[in-house]
Parts: structure tokens; C-alpha cells; sequence
């Protein structure tokens, strides 16, 4: 039986640090070879402008809390529990999709079939002990899901 009390997620480093690559490179590959000094000082405004909003909505937002209880784990959230249900992990990452719950209604459940939410939990969100319980239950609930158990 596993069992995690509510951790609070903060920040991840290596999220931040993913996006603000990914986002690097979009903007690298634009030819500035065709481009004015002008435009390439307004481009790179634009990035940086970009950027600094990233960062601060990333370490502003208010902080969810994950756990695990007897009905699976869960990802608290503006006083809003959501189950969650594992889909791939990593030593780095844990990726889950977020169930809906029996009260959304069909107009929700149709476009959460179509587009789920998914949330990914790094692993400087935790602390290394939390991390790893987390990621045995869910190694756990994805292959009970394989099996056919769940």
C-alpha cells in the first residue's frame, strides 16, 4: 500500500529550463540574415518581454500539492481534488492524464476524450524520497492498467 501525504510542487527548474530552450531555438532558427537590426532588436525585445512573463507567471502561480490516498493519487488545486491516472515515466519526469470526475458533464467529458489535460511532475518539483514513492505507484498503476486489473 502506498501513501504520500499532501506534498506541495514547486517550481521545476528543469521545466523552466526545458521551455526557455525549445523556445531559444524557435526563435534561432528565424533567418536573421533577411532581417533589418531594427527587427532583429524588436524580435529580441519581444523574446525577452516573453520570457521574464514566463518566468514569473511559472513562479507566481499559486501551488498545487499531490498525494496519494486510498483512491489513487490525486493533485490538490484551488481547493479542487483531481485523480490522476500515470501514462509514462522516467527518472525525470512523471506525466499523468487528469480523470474527470462523475460530476462534468458530457460537453466536458466529449472534449477531454478529445483533448486531455495532462500534468507532468518533474523531479526537482519533490523531494527525492516523495519522488520515488511516487513514481513506485505509479509504475505500480500503469502496469495493474496493462494487466487488465484497473
Amino acid at each position: 500500500m502506498f501513501s504520500l501525504q499532501s506534498t506541495k510542487l514547486t517550481p521545476s527548474w528543469i521545466g523552466v529550463t526545458l521551455w526557455v530552450v525549445a523556445i531559444s531555438c524557435g526563435f534561432l532558427l528565424i533567418p536573421w540574415y533577411f532581417w533589418s537590426s531594427d527587427q532583429q532588436l524588436l524580435l529580441l525585445f519581444t523574446y525577452l518581454v516573453f520570457l521574464v512573463v514566463l518566468l514569473a507567471l511559472t513562479f507566481a502561480r499559486p501551488a498545487k500539492c499531490i498525494g496519494i490516498d486510498l483512491e489513487g493519487a490525486f493533485l490538490m488545486h484551488n481547493q479542487s481534488r483531481e485523480v490522476l491516472q500515470f501514462v509514462r515515466i522516467n527518472s525525470l519526469q512523471l506525466i499523468a492524464k487528469k480523470v474527470p470526475d462523475e460530476s462534468y458533464s458530457a460537453k466536458h467529458t466529449f472534449w477531454r476524450l478529445l483533448w486531455p489535460v495532462f500534468v507532468v511532475i518533474y523531479r526537482d518539483q519533490l523531494s527525492s524520497e516523495d519522488y520515488d514513492a511516487l513514481r513506485s505507484y505509479a509504475a505500480q498503476q500503469m502496469l495493474s492498467r496493462s494487466a487488465g486489473h484497473s
